[in-house]
């Protein structure tokens, strides 16, 4: 298999929108000229679909623009492989592929991250005979975004044979993919000369192993472009012989990783050991000290190559703040700088207060460890997944930064201040890897609620994960541990209704088993599952003709039986509301509300959108009936619609997130600020789907939580909040669910706005009573500029501690002058 040079065999040519030149030599012989051949998906940006599957090998070079209809094009975020599979109609001895393709940054479109170049002689069996890489054909900073670069992109000195000619482009995260021409040059070598590697023998089933292959490989030239950046900053103007010599070893170590095979497992691995032990090894140069620790903002994902602070940036300890039973979470960045991997020992001292009282330090703290999960859409390693730790150690790659997460939460201990340390200790070098560090805890004498102000939820479809009893009653208890106080109960939880001799019965035995689940739900959200497309969701065509008047007898008859039901199990019209069709304002709901108040006008109606499209109507047609509003904070069009709302008197307001790729987003400010925003906005509920899925919504496939590159389906949204322990990478310690760093951020969210609404309550029942007026206003003034300096400052986390802060301190001082009688006379 020829080697992959740098920029071996590789044409660059910029075109205005003219028709190229064409690049062969006298005499030149073009093998896939007319020949026809499988595209696999089909493509699919509207312009360029190649309807009768000639435009690759018609002998047209236009520039690849995704205008003309010579292109061949797919849009961003195609999630299957794409494969292009050309029949040359024999056997033929092969020296060059040219594949015209597309760059330069305008719409976001760039070349392939990789080209793989296959043949085969029989269409079954394909061998790859070379790899071309995006990251040397087109730089991060080659052109201006705004402008195009047509690309004729060249495998040469092939010497291989084939009648099947296979390439698999792999577009860049979030760009498209287009595709003028395809063209194979004969060699002058005998075919049949020509012997194949077994281990450069790929079969479909195999692709998805080789982008991860090149993924891991992207990121591990990355850590060597960041290490080059950081010596090259300190080199500047001056001739330094030291970073020269580390530069040249980090020059070598990119003219390796061009010397191998992707698709080869071992020598990645090997590389990319030898990368980061080369980085350790400056690591331990530059500071002469092997590991380093630092308190670490929780709400900040941490990458592997967070290694570069400085033992001036150590903190000399750790602080923890809270009220009495919140919790509270310390994430403290380990890096090991040493050019070989460490397994650390980790042990927490007993927890002491002022007085010299012990308290046992595992009933108070959880040990947990930043575990890297692979993200989309940008590839990123990012330290999400927290594994509890449950053999009492850590390990870290060489010259690589870990996390170490603790949750404190001990319902009963006394306000107060406490202190204990955790002891990092490399066994095997106790003397060069060992570290106590101090953590001082300060537990205010407030007590947080057991029950939150704020509704919370997460799509939570108990029923729906295929989970045992025991198993369900863990999530729960998950479920409550992080404040979800609103249940969704899915279509298959509904009672279901049965005509027999002209009446209805009714089967509640799968609804009360849903509700027994989570007894003591603020609300329940009974979801029915209608779309505009099947309305029906009850009688099934059992009750008659959908609104015909057999069918709202029934249904009328269901909806009382129903609520009947519900009182006899202490859940009143307070705490339930129906949920007939998710995200969605059509005629039909609206058709549905208004019969639903007909029978009963105390059920409340809940309903998640605004948006008005061809299916769907108005707000305005539905303020009469929907008693709940939950909008979708995404929408651009959310804000008019609350303004809307704002004149509208007796409705809930809620908000909800759902975008997709969730590991990728910003546990700061797409989790932890939502319910600043509810709070913001005057609204009492906030949540975001979803707990967990696992399911691709369209294909039904059960993917892995792990793995944002299993599933492709367009339903794969990947949003969980939390992982699966079952195939979790480590011992999970028997948890179930596994939690992410979103979902413990997002319990910090909510925590936030019980703050607020603490302090509110303290300060209308402080005015109520005649408590010093100047303490009132100055809480006032505190609660309104807590809000406006977080949520205007959206780029400035460490706001909320100062935020935490200042609120504890003002209802401290409410409550003393409560206490103490001070009034106004």
């Amino acid at each position: 298999m020829p080697g992959i040079g740098f920029l071996a065999g590789i044409l660059a040519l910029a075109v205005s929108g003219s028709v190229l030149a064409e690049t062969h030599q006298p005499g030149e012989v073009n093998l896939a000229l007319g020949k026809p051949y499988t595209l696999t998906p089909a493509p699919n940006y509207g312009h360029c679909t190649d309807p009768g599957r000639t435009r690759l090998t018609d002998g047209i070079k236009a520039g690849a623009n995704w205008t003309r209809e010579s292109t061949v094009g797919w849009t961003r975020g195609t999630e299957e492989p794409i494969i292009i599979t050309i029949d040359l109609q024999r056997v033929e001895a092969i020296d060059e592929i040219r594949f015209h393709s597309l760059g330069g940054g305008r719409g976001g479109v760039f070349l392939p991250s990789l080209l793989v170049f296959m043949v085969s002689d029989d269409g079954r069996e394909f061998h790859i005979v070379t790899t071309l890489y995006g990251r040397t054909l087109e730089p991060k900073v080659s052109a201006p975004a705004d402008t195009s670069q047509a690309h004729t992109l060249r495998a040469t000195d092939m010497r291989t044979r084939g009648r099947y000619v296979r390439i698999i482009p792999y577009p860049r995260s979030g760009s498209c993919v287009f595709i003028d021409e395809v063209e194979v040059i004969p060699g002058q070598h005998d075919p049949q000369g020509v012997r194949f590697d077994p281990q450069d023998r790929l079969y479909l089933t195999q692709v998805p192993a080789l982008f991860a292959a090149h993924r891991f490989w992207l990121r591990t030239c990355d850590e060597l472009d960041q290490l080059d950046g950081i010596l090259a900053e300190k080199q500047g103007a001056q001739v330094d012989e030291e970073s020269a010599a580390w530069r040249k070893r980090i020059s070598d170590g990119m003219r390796e990783a061009e010397e191998f095979p992707v698709h080869r497992p071992e020598p990645l691995k090997n590389w990319h050991a030898r990368v980061r032990s080369l980085r350790g090894e400056w690591l331990k140069r530059k500071w002469n000290r092997p590991l380093l620790w630092k308190q670490a903002d929780p709400m900040e994902q941490i990458r592997p190559n967070d290694v570069f602070f400085s033992p001036s940036e150590e903190n000399t300890e750790a602080k923890i703040e809270l009220w009495q039973r919140e919790y509270e979470p310390l994430a403290i960045t380990l890096v090991n700088g040493s050019p070989d991997p460490v397994e650390l020992e980790v042990a927490v001292s007993l927890i002491t207060n002022q007085t010299g009282q012990t308290f046992d330090p595992y009933r108070a703290i959880t040990l947990r460890r930043a575990w890297y999960v692979e993200t989309r859409p940008e590839w990123e390693l990012l330290g999400d997944a927290l594994i509890r730790i449950t053999d009492g150690r850590l390990s870290l790659e060489a010259g690589s930064a870990g996390q170490l997460w603790l949750t404190f939460h001990d319902p009963e201990l006394p306000a107060g201040r406490y202190s204990f340390g955790v002891r990092l200790r490399n066994p095997s070098r106790p003397h060069e890897q060992e570290t106590i560090i101090p953590v001082n805890v300060t537990v205010h004498p407030i007590v947080f609620p057991e029950r939150v102000a704020l509704r919370t939820y997460n799509w939570a479809y108990l029923s729906r994960m295929q989970l045992t009893d025991e198993q369900i009653r863990w999530v729960v208890r998950d479920l409550k541990s992080h404040y979800t106080n609103v249940i969704m109960l899915p279509s298959q939880d509904r009672p279901i209704g049965q005509v027999y001799m002209g009446s209805l019965r009714m089967d509640f035995r799968q609804h009360d088993r849903a509700l027994y689940y989570y007894p003591d739900a603020e609300t329940y959200l009974f979801l029915f599952g209608c779309s505009p497309e099947q309305p029906d969701g009850f009688g099934q065509g059992r009750w008659g003709p959908y609104m015909s008047d057999s069918w709202k007898h029934f249904f009328q008859s269901y909806l009382n039986q129903w609520v009947e039901h519900l009182a006899r199990r202490g859940i009143g019209y307070d705490r339930f509301a129906l949920y007939p069709y998710d995200e969605s304002l059509c005629e039909e709901f609206l058709q549905l509300a208004k019969f639903i108040k007909e029978v009963d006008p105390k059920i409340r109606i809940f309903a998640n959108s605004h948006q008005r499209s061809k299916k769907c109507m108005a707000i305005d047609h539905f303020t009469d009936y929907v008693d709940i509003w939950c909008l979708n904070d995404d929408n651009p069009q959310a804000q008019a619609a609350r303004n809307k709302l704002k004149n509208v008197t007796h409705k809930e307001g809620w908000r909800y997130k759902a975008f997709k790729f969730a590991k990728s987003l910003s546990p700061y400010t797409y989790y932890r600020l939502q319910p600043w925003r509810a709070w913001a906005s005057d609204e009492i509920g906030s949540g975001f789907w979803v707990y967990m899925t696992r399911r691709d919504s369209t294909t039904g496939a059960d993917c892995s939580v792990w793995d944002d590159f299993d599933c492709t389906g367009k339903g794969s949204w990947r949003c969980d909040a939390v992982y699966t322990g079952r195939d979790a990478p480590a011992d999970s310690g028997g948890e179930v669910f596994i939690p992410s760093r979103r979902w413990e951020i997002w319990r910090e969210g909510v925590e936030d706005y019980q703050y607020l609404h603490t302090l509110s309550q303290r300060i209308r029942t402080a005015r109520e009573q005649g408590t010093l007026a100047q303490l009132v206003q100055e809480a006032e003034a505190v609660l309104e500029q807590v809000v406006a300096g977080v949520l205007g400052h959206t780029d400035q986390p460490g706001r909320l501690d100062d935020a935490r802060r200042r609120t504890t301190e003002s209802i401290l001082r409410l409550d003393a002058a409560m206490t103490a009688g001070e009034l106004d006379r």
